[in-house]
């Protein structure tokens, strides 16, 4: 009886042992996997981020783009408008000289002396 128990004992310890290395591994196996996930998810964040800085980018030169066509074009609106003003005077200029030569010739047949 006393070797029947002893026996039982050991099968006991025998599978005590047995389930603590089976538990080892599955623990194992398991910090194995997490550390794998934990890795795919960090390159996934680092992936996510760059395509974030990417983006920024673009846009920022999108914008920069959109404010020099727009500074462009104010630009030339202004250039137009400042032609447009010079040619005015500029006519303006030539009639008032033409009266005024055409004063001046009409004083001078006359034989005024102003």
């Amino acid at each position: 009886m006393v070797h029947d128990r002893d026996e039982k004992r050991d099968n006991i310890l025998l599978l005590l042992a047995e389930k603590e290395q089976e538990l080892e591994r599955v623990i194992a196996e398991a910090k194995a996997e997490a550390e794998r996930i934990v890795a795919e998810a960090e390159a996934e964040a680092a992936r996510i981020r760059e395509r974030a800085q990417q983006e920024v980018t673009r846009l920022i030169q999108e914008a920069r783009k959109r404010a020099e066509a727009e500074a462009r074009a104010t630009e030339e609106q202004a250039l137009q408008q400042a032609r447009e003003e010079a040619d005015r005077i500029r006519a303006q200029a030539q009639q008032r000289m033409d009266a005024a030569v055409r004063r001046v010739v009409a004083a001078v047949l006359r034989g005024d002396e102003r």
